[in-house]
């Protein structure tokens, strides 16, 4: 009977020490998606968006291919917080975020690139099919309606975008690209989508 109950102790010892193990690596697994994932938004945030352009250029170097890098901002989004608060910029932000989620492949990378800005991926596609894709992201925005509370309200969005690799072959350079068509298309009068030209 001793040797029995001995068994059994040790078998819940065992249990336990497994169940502690899964609960440990549950719980590393969320601390590292969290670290990844923007809570307000769900999109990633800016240190592994890095990593993930980073890697983009490496491997379009090594297969030789193409990619868009795509940077987005929200026109006049400090008029946005400062009459309404913080509180309802960030639930413009979540929807604005779903809205460009809504309307790019699953193949694409986006992430949350700082405040109201966004900047996006776009692997194996050609100018042609990125500018179209920008267009129709910036079109969605235009058209949505946004709620405060029971105000209708619009947002616009201004987008640059820049081309791996006819652009640029150095993720810092082709950044700098693509934030430089994002600041044209604010000096045109935003709301618009703005190509880099050397």
């Amino acid at each position: 009977v001793g040797s029995e109950m001995c068994i059994r102790d040790r078998g819940i010892i065992l249990a336990d020490q497994i169940a502690l193990g899964i609960e440990k690596a549950r719980l590393y697994q969320r601390v590292e998606e969290m670290s990844r994932i923007d809570s307000l938004t769900q999109l990633y945030r800016y240190h592994y968006f890095m990593e993930r352009l980073e890697q983009e250029v490496l491997r379009a170097r090594r297969y030789r291919t193409r990619f868009s890098l795509v940077m987005i901002d929200v026109d006049h989004f400090k008029q946005y917080n400062d009459t309404y608060g913080h509180p309802v910029g960030d639930e413009l932000l979540k929807g604005l975020a779903k809205i460009i989620n809504d309307n790019v492949y699953e193949t694409d990378i986006i992430g949350r690139y700082g405040g109201e800005e966004f900047a996006l991926i776009m692997p194996l596609v050609r100018p042609q099919e990125a500018r179209d894709k920008a267009e129709n992201i910036r079109r969605a925005v235009e058209k949505h309606n946004f709620y405060i509370g029971d105000k209708k309200v619009k947002l616009n969005i201004s987008i640059g975008l820049a081309h791996f690799p006819s652009h640029a072959r150095k993720q810092d350079i082709l950044i700098q690209y693509a934030d430089q068509a994002l600041y044209q298309a604010k000096r045109q009068g935003r709301n618009q989508v703005v190509e880099y030209a050397s």
